[in-house]
């Protein structure tokens, strides 16, 4: 067994990194040379620490790209995505069983692929069939590898994004700046943890910080080892109030619930963060109010997952927890059948056209 000093000092390291992380992927997928097509819908394929990135480049999109990027957690795209679409397959180890039957799956519906790894059996099926793989440093656990993955994904799709590299430049430098403030004691992160105390983590964040809220529980559950939860607002004011109403005070004091903002809130999110603050402290929870410094929407996403990341390590050295070893997944994984589907590979004509397009061999590797 490891000791937790080590595990703590290990991803907080890796976590420190995280802007160079997203410069190195970006550049690595950038080199690959792949460039979609102006009309092309975008889908991102991953599970766990690999489709986070999705997320986050989806409300990106949302809020000030080009076209749509749709997230997909199974093996199952979205019917329209077929001719005129790409397809992003994210799985950092390259073996998560999911992502690699949905890469299977997708041969005949004649769509762009390219794959996002570290090596597996998704990159040897991309570089057998003649498709683009951008490929990342291995080694780390998958949830430390998110830099790697948004940068890239955000560099194969930056046609979507106005001005996208000169702004993840901007970005890269005011995340490092953000750094010192983000590890300090007593900076956001720490009093995150602090506030985190003996309970349950209830994260509540506006819509379009959704996929932070999920890294937020994801980094809870895998680096702290503690049950997590989030929801959105306004839609939390439409359902959970509800519960929130009823609970008995000293189950509502046993909560620990933080409010993450941005910088600055359209007034119907504020006021319904004021109603529920207010509703939490009369059933005797004392939520923690964390605002976001960031001023546009590429940093104010990656300064809050940032802050969580930072946050779950806080936590887990307060509880003297390892961070690293994620024992429930490894037992999952070793427990589970193999799929006894058999692997089913492009057809000769899809291959053919791919290799057209991409002038042969060039670009297809990493």
């Amino acid at each position: 067994m490891t000791d937790p000093i080590d595990g703590i000092a290990e991803m907080t390291r890796l976590v420190d990194a995280f802007p160079s992380h997203l410069v190195e992927g970006m550049s690595r997928a950038r080199r690959v040379g792949f460039h979609p097509e102006g009309s092309m819908a975008a889908v991102t394929v991953g599970m766990g620490g690999s489709a986070i990135a999705g997320d986050l480049l989806a409300s990106l999109a949302a809020q000030v790209g080009a076209r749509p990027i749709v997230p997909v957690r199974s093996t199952r795209l979205p019917s329209w995505g077929g001719k005129g679409s790409v397809a992003i397959f994210v799985s950092y180890s390259g073996n998560t069983e999911e992502t690699v039957r949905a890469f299977e799956e997708t041969s005949a519906r004649g769509l762009e692929r390219v794959v996002v790894t570290s090596g597996g059996k998704l990159l040897e099926l991309a570089e057998t069939h003649g498709y683009p793989s951008v490929r990342i440093p291995s080694g780390l656990p998958p949830r430390a590898a998110l830099g790697y993955l948004f940068g890239a994904l955000y560099g194969i799709l930056l046609p979507i994004f106005p001005d996208g590299a000169r702004q993840m430049a901007r970005t890269v430098v005011r995340l490092k700046a953000l750094r010192p403030r983000l590890k300090v004691p007593g900076g956001p992160a720490s009093r995150a943890a602090t506030a985190w105390g003996a309970g349950e983590l209830w994260v509540y964040v506006p819509e379009r910080l959704a996929p932070v809220g999920r890294r937020w529980v994801t980094q809870a559950s895998e680096n702290a080892k503690r049950l997590a939860h989030f929801d959105t607002l306004p839609e939390a004011m439409h359902n959970a109030i509800v519960g929130w109403d009823r609970i008995p005070p000293a189950d509502a004091a046993a909560k620990r619930v933080i409010l993450l903002s941005g910088a600055s809130e359209d007034v119907l999110v504020e006021d319904r963060l004021s109603y529920l603050s207010e509703m939490m402290r009369q059933r005797g929870n004392e939520p923690l109010p964390l605002r976001l410094t960031a001023k546009d929407p590429l940093t104010e996403l990656l300064e809050g997952t940032w802050t969580g990341d930072y946050a779950s390590l806080f936590e887990a050295a307060a509880t003297g927890v390892d961070p690293v070893p994620v024992e429930a997944i490894d037992r999952m994984k070793s427990g589970l059948p193999p799929s006894r589907r058999a692997p089913r590979s492009p057809s000769a004509t899809t291959r053919a056209a791919r290799t057209r397009r991409s002038g042969g061999a060039s670009g297809r590797r990493n």
